[in-house]
């Protein structure tokens, strides 16, 4: 189950579409942070339309607009960061595999995802969670964050790894 719950059966959307705008609860936004393993969702709001397309395929489009706090990577500190993600897939009745993925060509690249319709239903949720994903930052960092590397000063002195092998190496006088 993902974290979201956003699901909608096909034969409830209209013929002209059906025109949706969520907000995640608080208690969905906790499920998602921990999903994405990020300190917290603090604002998400997703504008969809989902329409009936020719042999039983449901378009979806739309817009993912999320505010989120992460962890620098180097001083662990809060980060904050607005998404702006647009949502571009195709659902139908049945994922046709056919086609290895080596096969494919760069024109597949352009089109949208494509999502299974499984027992009636659009996962929406699924998908949303799937565009956060990829589009926050997997190295989120502070503007004035630094780090500050060893000196190559210490390691001259003989404080790295391989002094103590080079220790070995030499020979011993004898006493």
């Amino acid at each position: 189950m993902t974290p979201l719950d956003w699901t909608h059966v096909v034969r409830d959307i209209p013929a002209d579409g059906l025109p949706v705008e969520r907000a995640a609860s608080p208690e969905e936004m906790a499920r998602l942070a921990e999903a994405l393993d990020i300190l917290s969702v603090d604002k998400l709001v997703v504008r969809y339309r989902l329409m009936s397309r020719a042999g039983g395929r449901i378009a979806l489009t739309g817009t993912i607009a999320a505010h989120i706090t992460q962890e620098c990577v180097v001083t662990l500190d809060p980060v904050a960061a607005t998404l702006s993600l647009p949502l571009d897939a195709v659902y139908t009745p049945q994922m046709s595999h056919t086609e290895s993925a080596a096969e494919g060509t760069l024109e597949d690249l352009e089109k949208p995802e494509e999502e299974p319709i499984e027992n009636g239903k659009v996962d929406v949720g699924r998908v949303v969670l799937e565009e956060l994903m990829s589009g926050i930052d997997p190295y989120p960092r502070r503007p004035d964050a630094n780090f500050d590397w060893p000196d190559d000063a210490a390691e001259a002195a003989g404080n790295n790894p391989f002094a103590a092998l080079e220790r070995l190496r030499k020979p011993r006088s004898p006493d």
